[in-house]
């Protein structure tokens, strides 16, 4: 059963790296004409981790389908494959100073088609809503698209980060989450993660609720490890946009 269903998702990894790349991609040729340089796409493959931080817990969930003014402009949210680029978002818009952030753990569940930009470049970066509301970004979700990522490969560490995603429903799953607060921004790898059930309401922080890989409790800072394969998978999967 895991064989055939690794062979499905294999063959469909396989199918959406031949759609990508080749011909420029309509929304960069009409909206970033000028802007493609080292601009690549790629797939985050079944199965990576991907972290989100927020202040309150029940806006983990990320289930429900959000959208701005007019049904068709989309929100993008934003993740990471690594926790640290996660903490500052997860103490962030709580409602009262003394209380603790969060941190989601999701897993992708569909093959996720993205841009990937360099950051020293940075063509896709915007920080205002009417900016997210412009055409240009939009057109990021359009065609088989679901957003866009930061690469990098400082020090011999592949890293993919900053994924803004749209079009994320029925691709990624809350599984998890950490509780962080104040006190723990330099010591959140070693956050337990506890388990997440689709009728939470509120954390539930107990011993009976850690979130198990192969029957043992895990960290944070174990998470980044277990998702280094993924990183680098999406990393050596990336496909130049050329014409």
């Amino acid at each position: 059963m895991y064989k055939k269903k690794y062979l499905l998702y294999k063959n469909k990894y396989l199918n959406l790296k031949k759609l990508i790349g080749g011909a420029v991609p309509n929304c960069i040729r009409e909206h970033h004409d000028n802007l493609i340089k080292d601009l690549k796409t790629t797939i985050l493959p079944v199965d990576t981790f991907l972290l989100h931080g927020n202040g309150l817990f029940n806006n983990l969930d990320v289930s429900t389908y959000k959208v701005y003014d007019d049904i068709n402009t989309k929100e993008i949210k934003f993740f990471n494959t690594t926790y640290e680029g996660s903490v500052s978002y997860s103490l962030t818009n709580k409602i009262d100073t003394t209380d603790p952030g969060y941190i989601g753990l999701y897993q992708v569940i569909s093959p996720i088609q993205v841009y990937a930009q360099n950051p020293r470049i940075s063509q896709f970066y915007f920080d205002r809503t009417h900016e997210y509301k412009s055409e240009k970004v939009q057109c990021l979700c359009n065609d088989g698209y679901n957003g866009y990522c930061s690469y990098d490969n400082l020090d011999a560490i592949k890293k993919i980060y900053d994924i803004g995603l749209c079009n994320y429903l029925g691709k990624i799953k809350l599984i998890g989450y950490v509780q962080v607060k104040i006190r723990d921004q330099d010591k959140v790898g070693s956050l337990q993660v506890y388990k997440y059930n689709v009728h939470d309401v509120e954390p539930y922080i107990n011993e009976n609720n850690l979130f198990l890989v192969n029957d043992k409790p895990i960290t944070m800072g174990t998470i980044n490890m277990l998702n280094q394969n993924k990183i680098d998978e999406i990393y050596d999967g990336m496909v130049d946009v050329t014409e």
